[in-house]
């Protein structure tokens, strides 16, 4: 890589790396959470505010998901390239969707938002 992108050494890549996908594992854990206790009760699930929510935190789960793929869906040999990449254009496009769904999470927040005004 040239000098002037001011990259950081290997091991503070591999640290950000797995940072993100711990906090991607984090994040499926607690939106499976939400998940699990909305659709336990029958009561919950006829509830706007748990519909909102079990809405937003599916959405949240799949753009989770993308996290924890982190750079490994990247396809390998690319233009630049990037520590742990073994995917192909198509995990790569999968991920890039994993992610656009969190957009969607955003309108239920608004949602949420409206419910409480």
């Amino acid at each position: 890589a040239p000098k002037y992108w001011n990259l950081p050494p290997l091991p503070r890549k591999r640290a950000l790396l797995w940072c993100t996908r711990l906090a991607g594992v984090l994040s499926l854990v607690g939106t499976s959470a939400i998940i699990y206790h909305v659709l336990k009760k029958k009561r919950r699930r006829k509830n706007v505010y748990c519909q909102l929510m079990l809405g937003m935190s599916i959405l949240d789960f799949f753009s989770s998901i993308a996290w924890v793929l982190g750079t490994a869906a990247r396809p390998k040999g690319v233009i630049i390239p990037v520590e742990g990449s073994h995917g192909t254009p198509t995990t790569c496009m999968l991920q890039g969707f994993l992610f656009q769904l969190a957009v969607g999470s955003t309108f239920y927040l608004a949602a949420l938002m409206t419910y409480f005004f």
